[in-house]
């Protein structure tokens, strides 16, 4: 089972629609926030249901420190108890002008949550993957990989935007000095009247 751990709700979004794409229309079981609904899913649907149903699970939450400290810890554990079998966990957040060093930072945070209340053995293979490898829990293992994206999404889309319909966008007139990155890439949304990011998301990569 494959695993997809995101910061942004429009990272999520994004990821939703370019792997629904890649696997013909089977959308991945998306999660976005909410922890009890993910352990509730692994309790009453357990391994028969996500595996013969989906291919990748995606669960979004806000803010880095929430996700290495308590989100990708508390899924691998519960996916060991209720999936019970090896997994693969990608964990992908923004650079934010954080040093490339800060994916060992990520390590440390997930192995000191995961090892407080289960055994398993650590084994860092590069300075953004570790395998852990469950010794009370059967005899599982979850590989996790980190990817830090060096420019956010939003910025990126703000690029696109400017690049593809920049007239447009010059008669509205928007301030970006004054707005964050959020702000302004919802005011470029608003000037070319796309209701939501999702709707933008669905037809640039329609475009594309």
């Amino acid at each position: 089972m494959k695993f997809i751990v995101c910061e942004g709700k429009n990272d999520q979004i994004f990821l939703n629609k370019i792997l629904e794409n890649y696997f013909n229309n089977n959308s991945p079981f998306t999660i976005h926030d909410d922890m009890g609904r993910a352990q509730e899913v692994f309790r009453r649907g357990g391994r028969n249901y996500l595996t013969q149903n989906y291919d990748i699970f995606i669960y979004q939450d806000n803010g880095v420190p929430i996700i290495y400290n308590v989100v990708v810890p508390r899924l691998i554990k519960e996916a060991w108890l209720k999936i019970e079998e090896n997994l693969s966990l990608l964990l992908i957040t923004d650079q934010d002008f954080k040093p490339e060093s800060f994916t060992n930072t990520i390590i440390q945070r997930i192995t000191e949550n995961i090892t407080q209340t289960v055994t398993a053995l650590v084994d860092v293979q590069s300075n953004n993957s570790v395998k852990y490898t469950t010794v009370n829990i059967g005899n599982f293992s979850t590989e996790v990989f980190i990817y830090l994206i060096p420019v956010s999404l939003e910025s990126q889309y703000i690029q696109y935007f400017n690049k593809s319909m920049g007239n447009k966008i010059k008669r509205c007139k928007i301030l970006p000095q004054d707005l964050s990155t959020h702000d302004h890439l919802d005011k470029i949304l608003e000037c070319l009247g796309y209701e939501s990011f999702e709707k933008a998301i669905n037809t640039s990569l329609e475009e594309n």
